[in-house]
């Protein structure tokens, strides 16, 4: 159990420790940089980001959900726990793709709507914040229905 919890742990300080990067590397670009975009490009880079993003979080949730209640179809305990971690990383990284983007493009397009949706995004990731109590209830619960069919 500590060994999912810290290998989640660790993906999940990458995921922050990147988008704190991003964020850093946007606003020393703008600064140094005068990138000028046209009006149409502005909102067509936005309307991508926010169909991305408003569409990836509530994807990568329910998936995530859907491939943890089929954890119990996996042949042994070594290969949930991988699919598990698997699981995990795969959703952190897609929202907090979609939270680091939203930060360069705040940046670049010097856009508070990018802002915004990066607190979106930032608050989908305290979602995936690995915890001791949801580990065990998501691991053991699938282990122990498996267990409660094979009895029946």
């Amino acid at each position: 159990m500590q060994k999912i919890k810290k290998t989640l742990l660790i993906s999940y300080l990458i995921c922050w420790i990147l988008s704190i990067i991003t964020a850093v590397a946007g606003f020393l670009i703008s600064n140094n940089m005068q990138i000028e975009v046209t009006q149409q490009s502005t909102i067509t880079i936005k309307s991508i980001v926010i169909l991305y993003v408003l569409g990836s979080i509530p994807a990568a949730l329910y998936l995530y959900h859907r491939y943890i209640q089929k954890l119990k179809q996996g042949n042994s305990e070594a290969q949930r726990i991988n699919k598990y971690i698997k699981y995990n990383i795969i959703r952190m990284a897609v929202i907090n793709f979609g939270l680091m983007v939203c930060l360069l493009f705040c940046y670049l397009l010097n856009s508070k709507d990018m802002l915004y949706l990066g607190i979106v995004a930032a608050l989908a990731m305290l979602f995936c914040k690995p915890r001791e109590k949801q580990i065990d209830v998501e691991l053991n619960n699938y282990t122990q229905q498996e267990d409660n069919n094979t009895q029946q």
